[in-house]
């Protein structure tokens, strides 16, 4: 981000600004001779960015004034170290305001370590570069890729830090995990005494209705969460650098403070929820008794309604569908109980007819008996059978088959 450096002359606060004279202190043009600086030049714009390569050890800063009557200062040749150097372009208006330029420019490393995270690219600053240090920080060295890098460890959190320059030459502190070898933008921010790291929450912490979101503190872009998306106000999850504690925290946009977030929501819902659980638990034992009774009721009011019906004896039961299979075979073996019951009558008869004879001979009557004729075999038409019959067949098949278990059991 840019932030304006309008001032009036530093050596003397106490100077008048004279107002007949022109107070054009804007510069017309700002560049480094062959290299690209960001952003585009804008003579509202203050501060810019360059990265060299780590062979280049001098730059030229050219610039043009807007008014001929100012002055201008720090435009030129420049040496430059390794890591980060600090150029200032001042502009003296012709009434005595001051208008500052500043020009970081990033010189690389010989064989520099490059890193992509987030599919941009990175550079590893392997010595100081005169970035500034967090409070509560050592500094201390780790080996990236086989070489020894400068870094910045903190006991109280664990983090190692380390310093990477992007493709504009902006240089930003990471949390360098050596596990797995991530890194981690570091973003502290300090408010009402509060120092926060923030961080990224799991899904499953974010209080509910909360949608995740950007926003911009401190000229940082973070993860905040909101409820609203025209809300003043934003969640954001934080270590305190105090404490060690991590926590949801309230950031208030219009104010730039932090505070600790409550969520009343939270002990609501879960208050709610282990009073809807008794209350669910009781309806589910209640529902379960009044099936019981329900079921019980209805079996006894069934047998009840049967008894009645049949007249204390059991109802007579539906014969099943039959497919034209099952029907033939029935009909076979109805055939077979007619044949075999029509021959039990004519042994029966003829039996019968023996013993008259006999008796009426030992009497001595001599009655002429007539001949019986044998009666006629009942026979079963090829056409469907009748409800009637399947019912008679059933009851038939039912009767045979208890007969034959009780021979069997007895």
């Amino acid at each position: 981000g840019s932030s304006s450096s309008y001032s009036n002359d530093d050596d003397d606060d106490t100077k008048e600004v004279d107002p007949d004279k022109s107070s054009n202190s804007y510069l017309k043009t700002l560049s480094i001779d062959g290299v690209k600086i960001s952003p585009a030049f804008n003579k509202d714009k203050m501060e810019y960015t360059a990265v060299v390569e780590g062979k280049k050890d001098k730059i030229i800063i050219k610039g043009e004034l807007e008014d001929d009557k100012a002055s201008v200062d720090g435009l030129g040749e420049k040496e430059l170290k390794e890591g980060i150097n600090k150029f200032e372009v001042a502009v003296t208006a012709e009434n005595g305001e001051v208008r500052r330029y500043i020009l970081t420019v990033t010189r690389k490393e010989n064989n520099p370590i490059e890193i992509t995270i987030n599919k941009k690219k990175y550079t590893v600053a392997k010595k100081d570069i005169g970035l500034k240090v967090p409070e509560g920080f050592t500094k201390t060295t780790v080996v990236i890729e086989k070489e020894e890098v400068d870094a910045y460890s903190n006991s109280f959190t664990g983090y190692l830090l380390v310093a990477l320059i992007d493709e504009h030459g902006n240089a930003s502190w990471y949390i360098y995990n050596q596990k797995n070898g991530t890194f981690t933008k570091y973003s502290e921010f300090k408010s009402s005494g509060l120092r926060l790291i923030i961080l990224e929450p799991n899904k499953k912490d974010v209080p509910h209705g909360y949608k995740k979101g950007k926003i911009e503190i401190n000229n940082e872009i973070v993860d905040g969460y909101y409820l609203e998306l025209g809300s003043k106000f934003r969640l954001v999850y934080a270590l305190n650098m105090t404490t060690g504690q991590k926590n949801f925290y309230l950031y208030d946009m219009e104010e730039n403070t932090f505070q600790r977030f409550y969520n009343i929501q939270v002990d609501i819902y879960r208050s709610l929820i282990k009073k809807l659980e008794i209350v669910l638990i009781g309806l589910a034992a209640i529902i379960v008794i009044m099936l019981i009774i329900i079921i019980s009721l209805y079996t006894v009011n069934k047998k009840t309604k049967k008894f009645i019906k049949t007249g204390g004896k059991k109802e007579k039961e539906e014969f099943p569908t039959m497919d034209e299979e099952d029907i033939e075979e029935e009909k076979e073996k109805l055939k077979e109980i007619i044949k075999e019951k029509s021959n039990k009558i004519d042994e029966k008869k003829k039996e019968n007819l023996s013993k008259t004879n006999t008796m009426k001979i030992k009497e001595g009557k001599t009655t002429k008996i007539n001949q019986v004729n044998e009666p006629p075999k009942q026979e079963i038409e090829d056409r469907p059978l009748t409800r009637e019959e399947m019912r008679k067949l059933k009851r038939e098949r039912k009767r045979e088959i208890e007969e034959a278990r009780r021979d069997f059991f007895s």
